[in-house]
Protein backbone atom coordinates (compact mmCIF):
# COMPACT_ATOMS: atom_id res chain seq x y z
CA UNK A 1 0.00 0.00 0.00
CA UNK A 2 0.76 3.63 -0.49
CA UNK A 3 0.45 7.08 1.51
CA UNK A 4 -1.28 10.05 0.30
CA UNK A 5 -2.53 13.29 2.34
CA UNK A 6 -1.48 11.40 5.94
CA UNK A 7 -3.66 8.17 4.87
CA UNK A 8 -2.99 4.75 3.76
CA UNK A 9 -4.64 3.94 0.76
CA UNK A 10 -5.10 1.03 -1.63
CA UNK A 11 -3.65 0.90 -5.21
CA UNK A 12 -7.13 1.05 -6.34
CA UNK A 13 -6.95 4.71 -5.59
CA UNK A 14 -3.83 5.42 -7.42
CA UNK A 15 -6.13 8.01 -9.98
CA UNK A 16 -6.39 10.20 -6.82
CA UNK A 17 -2.69 10.55 -6.77
CA UNK A 18 -3.06 13.07 -9.90
CA UNK A 19 -4.58 15.44 -7.06
CA UNK A 20 -2.26 15.15 -4.73
CA UNK A 21 0.62 17.56 -5.40
CA UNK A 22 1.78 19.83 -3.15
CA UNK A 23 3.78 23.29 -4.03
CA UNK A 24 6.19 24.84 -1.65
CA UNK A 25 9.26 27.21 -1.74
CA UNK A 26 11.41 24.53 -0.24
CA UNK A 27 11.57 20.69 -0.27
CA UNK A 28 12.27 19.32 2.52
CA UNK A 29 13.29 15.82 1.27
CA UNK A 30 16.35 17.32 -0.67
CA UNK A 31 19.98 18.16 1.23
CA UNK A 32 22.04 21.15 0.63
CA UNK A 33 25.45 20.00 -0.67
CA UNK A 34 24.56 17.36 -2.90
CA UNK A 35 26.70 16.15 -6.07
CA UNK A 36 25.23 14.45 -9.43
CA UNK A 37 24.78 10.68 -9.70
CA UNK A 38 28.10 9.49 -11.25
CA UNK A 39 28.95 6.51 -14.03
CA UNK A 40 31.13 5.53 -11.07
CA UNK A 41 28.82 5.68 -8.30
CA UNK A 42 26.36 3.16 -10.59
CA UNK A 43 29.31 1.11 -11.21
CA UNK A 44 29.84 0.71 -7.55
CA UNK A 45 26.59 -0.18 -6.90
CA UNK A 46 25.99 -3.54 -5.45
CA UNK A 47 23.72 -6.37 -7.55
CA UNK A 48 19.66 -6.39 -6.63
CA UNK A 49 19.39 -9.07 -4.09
CA UNK A 50 17.23 -12.31 -4.78
CA UNK A 51 13.60 -12.09 -3.91
CA UNK A 52 12.72 -13.70 -0.96
CA UNK A 53 9.86 -15.41 -0.34
CA UNK A 54 9.65 -15.31 3.76
CA UNK A 55 7.15 -13.67 5.43
CA UNK A 56 7.50 -12.42 8.08
CA UNK A 57 10.93 -11.20 6.68
CA UNK A 58 13.93 -11.18 8.88
CA UNK A 59 14.97 -7.51 9.70
CA UNK A 60 18.81 -6.67 7.55
CA UNK A 61 21.33 -8.61 9.42
CA UNK A 62 24.68 -6.71 9.82
CA UNK A 63 26.39 -8.52 7.18
CA UNK A 64 23.40 -7.65 5.13
CA UNK A 65 23.61 -3.69 6.26
CA UNK A 66 27.63 -3.67 5.29
CA UNK A 67 27.01 -5.31 1.73
CA UNK A 68 23.74 -3.18 0.86
CA UNK A 69 22.77 -0.54 3.09
CA UNK A 70 25.74 1.79 3.74
CA UNK A 71 26.73 1.63 -0.26
CA UNK A 72 23.36 2.51 -0.79
CA UNK A 73 23.32 5.63 1.09
CA UNK A 74 26.17 7.35 -0.62
CA UNK A 75 25.29 5.65 -3.99
CA UNK A 76 21.57 6.60 -4.33
CA UNK A 77 19.62 9.73 -4.04
CA UNK A 78 18.35 7.44 -1.03
CA UNK A 79 18.96 7.97 2.95
CA UNK A 80 18.14 5.49 5.62
CA UNK A 81 16.89 6.27 9.16
CA UNK A 82 15.05 5.22 12.23
CA UNK A 83 11.23 5.47 11.22
CA UNK A 84 10.44 7.36 14.56
CA UNK A 85 12.12 10.10 12.63
CA UNK A 86 10.12 8.97 9.57
CA UNK A 87 6.52 11.25 10.04
CA UNK A 88 3.14 10.11 10.16
CA UNK A 89 4.23 6.76 8.32
CA UNK A 90 4.44 5.46 11.56
CA UNK A 91 1.15 5.75 13.24
CA UNK A 92 0.52 2.67 11.40
CA UNK A 93 3.36 0.44 12.04
CA UNK A 94 3.04 -0.56 15.74
CA UNK A 95 5.69 -0.83 18.34
CA UNK A 96 9.61 -0.12 17.63
CA UNK A 97 11.69 1.81 16.31
CA UNK A 98 13.10 -0.35 13.20
CA UNK A 99 14.86 1.40 10.24
CA UNK A 100 13.18 3.04 7.04
CA UNK A 101 14.40 4.15 3.67
CA UNK A 102 13.94 7.42 2.09
CA UNK A 103 14.39 8.75 -1.49
CA UNK A 104 13.86 11.20 -3.51
CA UNK A 105 13.64 11.84 -7.90
CA UNK A 106 13.25 14.83 -9.44
CA UNK A 107 11.21 15.43 -12.86
CA UNK A 108 11.33 18.49 -15.22
CA UNK A 109 7.35 17.60 -16.00
CA UNK A 110 4.49 16.92 -14.62
CA UNK A 111 3.45 14.06 -16.25
CA UNK A 112 6.68 12.33 -15.96
CA UNK A 113 6.46 12.13 -12.64
CA UNK A 114 3.64 10.68 -12.38
CA UNK A 115 4.06 8.21 -14.77
CA UNK A 116 7.15 7.50 -12.43
CA UNK A 117 4.90 7.09 -9.59
CA UNK A 118 2.27 4.50 -11.48
CA UNK A 119 5.47 2.23 -12.32
CA UNK A 120 6.76 2.56 -8.93
CA UNK A 121 3.27 1.46 -7.83
CA UNK A 122 3.51 -1.50 -10.47
CA UNK A 123 6.61 -2.78 -9.30
CA UNK A 124 5.49 -2.36 -5.52
CA UNK A 125 2.86 -4.61 -6.47
CA UNK A 126 5.12 -7.27 -8.07
CA UNK A 127 7.54 -6.87 -5.35
CA UNK A 128 4.34 -7.27 -2.64
CA UNK A 129 5.78 -4.51 -0.91
CA UNK A 130 3.51 -4.14 1.69
CA UNK A 131 4.32 -0.49 3.30
CA UNK A 132 5.61 2.36 1.34
CA UNK A 133 4.85 5.83 0.74
CA UNK A 134 4.58 7.95 -2.43
CA UNK A 135 4.23 12.00 -2.96
CA UNK A 136 4.83 14.74 -4.65
CA UNK A 137 5.83 18.14 -4.48
CA UNK A 138 6.47 20.76 -7.06
CA UNK A 139 8.89 23.17 -6.11
CA UNK A 140 8.96 26.47 -7.71
CA UNK A 141 12.05 27.96 -5.93
CA UNK A 142 14.48 29.51 -7.96
CA UNK A 143 17.82 28.10 -9.75
CA UNK A 144 20.54 27.52 -7.49
CA UNK A 145 23.56 30.01 -8.01
CA UNK A 146 25.53 29.32 -11.21
CA UNK A 147 22.92 26.62 -12.20
CA UNK A 148 21.29 26.57 -15.40
CA UNK A 149 19.52 23.09 -14.64
CA UNK A 150 16.45 24.24 -12.63
CA UNK A 151 14.38 26.21 -14.83
CA UNK A 152 10.53 26.76 -13.55
CA UNK A 153 8.79 24.01 -11.55
CA UNK A 154 10.74 20.64 -10.66
CA UNK A 155 8.87 18.02 -9.45
CA UNK A 156 10.12 15.98 -6.61
CA UNK A 157 9.13 12.03 -5.87
CA UNK A 158 9.52 11.22 -2.31
CA UNK A 159 9.15 7.80 -1.62
CA UNK A 160 9.78 5.71 1.32
CA UNK A 161 10.04 2.00 2.45
CA UNK A 162 9.82 -0.34 5.00
CA UNK A 163 8.53 -3.86 5.52
CA UNK A 164 5.96 -4.30 7.96
CA UNK A 165 5.43 -7.54 8.45
CA UNK A 166 8.94 -7.70 9.76
CA UNK A 167 11.28 -9.49 12.87
CA UNK A 168 14.53 -8.72 14.35
CA UNK A 169 16.62 -11.58 14.02
CA UNK A 170 18.91 -13.12 16.69
CA UNK A 171 22.07 -11.95 14.64
CA UNK A 172 20.22 -7.90 15.57
CA UNK A 173 18.81 -9.16 18.94
CA UNK A 174 22.46 -10.43 20.04
CA UNK A 175 23.51 -6.55 19.61
CA UNK A 176 21.07 -4.32 21.52
CA UNK A 177 23.30 -2.14 23.20
CA UNK A 178 23.77 -2.14 27.32
CA UNK A 179 22.23 1.20 28.34
CA UNK A 180 18.86 -0.32 29.00
CA UNK A 181 18.96 -1.49 32.82
CA UNK A 182 17.30 -4.50 32.87
CA UNK A 183 18.86 -5.48 28.87
CA UNK A 184 20.43 -8.67 30.07
CA UNK A 185 17.11 -9.88 32.23
CA UNK A 186 14.73 -9.40 29.36
CA UNK A 187 14.97 -11.22 26.12
CA UNK A 188 12.78 -9.66 22.89
CA UNK A 189 10.81 -12.50 21.70
CA UNK A 190 12.40 -13.83 18.10
CA UNK A 191 9.15 -13.47 17.01
CA UNK A 192 7.76 -10.57 17.67
CA UNK A 193 6.27 -8.92 14.93
CA UNK A 194 8.13 -4.91 14.18
CA UNK A 195 8.22 -2.91 10.96
CA UNK A 196 11.71 -2.53 9.51
CA UNK A 197 13.95 -2.78 6.97
CA UNK A 198 14.19 -6.25 5.04
CA UNK A 199 15.86 -7.43 2.20
CA UNK A 200 12.75 -6.76 0.16
CA UNK A 201 13.00 -2.54 0.62
CA UNK A 202 17.03 -3.36 -0.58
CA UNK A 203 15.74 -5.27 -3.42
CA UNK A 204 12.59 -2.68 -4.21
CA UNK A 205 14.86 0.78 -3.79
CA UNK A 206 17.72 -0.81 -6.13
CA UNK A 207 14.53 -2.05 -8.78
CA UNK A 208 13.22 1.26 -8.31
CA UNK A 209 16.59 3.37 -8.80
CA UNK A 210 17.20 1.33 -12.06
CA UNK A 211 13.43 1.96 -13.32
CA UNK A 212 14.40 5.67 -13.21
CA UNK A 213 18.24 5.14 -15.31
CA UNK A 214 16.39 2.99 -17.59
CA UNK A 215 13.14 4.66 -18.40
CA UNK A 216 12.54 8.21 -17.09
CA UNK A 217 16.46 9.96 -17.46
CA UNK A 218 16.92 12.57 -19.23
CA UNK A 219 20.07 11.87 -21.67
CA UNK A 220 21.38 12.31 -24.76
CA UNK A 221 19.75 9.50 -26.35
CA UNK A 222 16.45 9.89 -24.97
CA UNK A 223 15.80 13.37 -25.20
CA UNK A 224 11.88 13.55 -24.71
CA UNK A 225 12.50 12.04 -20.79
CA UNK A 226 12.33 14.87 -18.03
CA UNK A 227 13.74 13.08 -15.11
CA UNK A 228 17.27 14.58 -13.48
CA UNK A 229 19.90 13.46 -12.50
CA UNK A 230 19.47 12.11 -9.42
CA UNK A 231 21.32 13.70 -6.33
CA UNK A 232 23.99 12.31 -4.10
CA UNK A 233 26.12 12.65 -0.71
CA UNK A 234 29.62 13.34 -1.45
CA UNK A 235 31.11 10.88 0.70
CA UNK A 236 32.62 13.82 3.47
CA UNK A 237 28.81 14.64 3.98
CA UNK A 238 28.16 10.51 4.74
CA UNK A 239 27.78 9.54 8.29
CA UNK A 240 30.42 7.34 8.89
CA UNK A 241 28.34 4.36 9.20
CA UNK A 242 28.29 1.25 11.92
CA UNK A 243 26.99 -1.31 13.01
CA UNK A 244 27.00 -0.01 16.54
CA UNK A 245 25.92 3.31 15.54
CA UNK A 246 22.86 1.97 13.76
CA UNK A 247 21.68 -0.25 16.67
CA UNK A 248 21.55 2.86 19.18
CA UNK A 249 20.37 4.89 16.73
CA UNK A 250 17.38 1.88 16.29
CA UNK A 251 17.26 0.95 20.10
CA UNK A 252 17.32 4.15 21.14
CA UNK A 253 13.84 5.01 20.71
CA UNK A 254 10.75 2.95 20.22
CA UNK A 255 11.51 0.94 23.21
CA UNK A 256 11.07 0.62 26.98
CA UNK A 257 14.43 2.13 28.29
CA UNK A 258 14.49 -0.09 31.07
CA UNK A 259 14.27 -3.79 29.44
CA UNK A 260 14.46 -2.68 25.70
CA UNK A 261 10.98 -4.25 24.87
CA UNK A 262 8.79 -3.10 22.55
CA UNK A 263 5.97 -1.49 25.18
CA UNK A 264 6.63 2.14 26.91
CA UNK A 265 8.65 2.62 30.11
CA UNK A 266 5.01 3.56 32.18
CA UNK A 267 4.07 0.00 31.02
CA UNK A 268 7.17 -1.97 31.94
CA UNK A 269 6.78 -4.45 34.65
CA UNK A 270 10.62 -4.78 35.81
CA UNK A 271 11.02 -0.40 35.55
CA UNK A 272 10.63 -0.34 39.80
CA UNK A 273 13.26 -3.39 40.66
CA UNK A 274 16.04 -1.77 37.82
CA UNK A 275 15.84 2.04 38.37
CA UNK A 276 18.49 4.59 37.08
CA UNK A 277 20.90 6.30 38.95
CA UNK A 278 19.64 9.40 38.22
CA UNK A 279 16.38 11.09 38.59
CA UNK A 280 16.31 13.93 35.96
CA UNK A 281 13.63 15.81 38.52
CA UNK A 282 15.36 15.06 41.56
CA UNK A 283 18.41 13.42 41.24
CA UNK A 284 16.58 10.37 43.05
CA UNK A 285 17.46 6.14 42.23
CA UNK A 286 14.00 6.16 40.36
CA UNK A 287 12.64 6.51 36.93
CA UNK A 288 11.56 9.99 36.23
CA UNK A 289 7.67 8.94 35.96
CA UNK A 290 7.76 7.09 39.25
CA UNK A 291 9.46 10.38 40.73
CA UNK A 292 6.96 12.80 43.10
CA UNK A 293 8.47 15.77 42.48
CA UNK A 294 7.94 15.28 38.24
CA UNK A 295 5.30 17.45 36.95
CA UNK A 296 2.90 15.12 36.08
CA UNK A 297 2.70 13.48 39.85
CA UNK A 298 2.69 17.15 41.35
CA UNK A 299 0.04 17.86 39.50
CA UNK A 300 -1.85 15.02 39.78
CA UNK A 301 -1.39 15.77 43.69
CA UNK A 302 -2.74 19.16 43.49
CA UNK A 303 -5.78 17.86 41.88
CA UNK A 304 -6.27 15.45 45.10
CA UNK A 305 -6.34 18.18 47.72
Amino acid sequence: MFRLSGSFRTLKNAPRLQRNINKRSVNPHVEPNLIPQSASHIAALPAVPPRTQARPTPWLSPSEMETYLFPLHELLPWRFFPRRFGGNIISELGAGNGLILRGTYRFTDKSGAHQFVEDVMKTAKEEENDAFYLKIHENKSSPSQGSSEEKGPIYHVGIKSITKEAFIPKSILDLRPDFFSATNNTLLPENSIIAGLTVRDLRFTLLIDQLFRDRFLLTSSSTSNTGMISLVRPPHLVTSNSIESVMKWIFGNGFCRCCGSTHKLVDCPVRKEYPPTHCLHCGGKHWAIDCPESPANLQDTNKDK
